[in-house]
């Protein structure tokens, strides 16, 4: 009798855990959206870029977008660095609560809206290159910051790309990932946030990637 309680107790006790973990994903997320809006008010209206420097491998130690929150006192620093040259935390905001610690590698979780194509996205960040809040005509729409993590090498990424640019695949690729309970994060380039089902950002709804925005 009591194994056939546990066992109809725990899938609703699961539930209720990955409920609270998604709560505080998206606290932790708001509160990286703050600390966006705070860099940009001190960047001449710049957010983050992915990284301060101009391509892969040139100047990029700690100066990853995570490093520069942290650096520049827009979100506390976490206990522990899980490789602070790379921007990478094992705790604190940037930990996503539902990513395990074997699955860390080029975040805590958390990653940028990065794209290789730079005559799209007016929201896309990368090597040297942001968002600027002034030339964004719909802030609220575009997605910044989200869950994140790359498929084909079964880790979290600093980056994700556009699934209209980029196929999305659970072979491959750094996107947003059914996280929680079947969707996932994001925080937009205005600072709030919205918890989504996985489909809804592999099909761009809304254009949340800006990828149908004429520049």
């Amino acid at each position: 009798m009591i194994a056939i309680l546990a066992g109809m107790l725990l899938p609703a006790l699961n539930k209720a855990r990955e409920s609270a973990r998604a709560s505080s994903c998206l606290s932790n997320l708001r509160q990286i959206g703050q600390a966006e809006q705070m860099y940009a008010g001190n960047n001449d209206d710049f957010l983050t870029p992915l990284n301060l420097g101009a391509t892969w491998g040139v100047n990029n130690d700690n100066n990853w977008w995570t490093n520069l929150l942290v650096n520049g006192g827009y979100l506390p620093p976490p206990k522990v660095w899980h490789w602070e040259p790379s921007g990478v935390v094992k705790d604190g905001v940037l930990r996503c609560p539902s990513v395990n610690d074997n699955e860390i590698s080029a975040s805590g979780g958390y990653a940028l809206f990065e794209n290789v194509a730079a005559d799209k996205h007016p929201n896309r960040a990368s090597y040297g290159c942001a968002p600027k809040l002034g030339r964004v005509r719909n802030a609220s729409g575009l997605i910044q910051i989200a869950d994140s993590y790359h498929y084909q090498y079964k880790n979290t990424s600093i980056g994700f790309l556009c699934p209209k640019c980029t196929e999305w695949t659970f072979s491959s690729t750094a996107q947003i990932p059914p996280r929680h309970r079947g969707g996932g994060n994001a925080v937009f380039l205005d600072g709030h946030v919205a918890g989504h089902p996985y489909l809804y950002w592999k099909g761009n709804s809304d254009d949340v990637f800006g990828h149908e925005v004429k520049r």
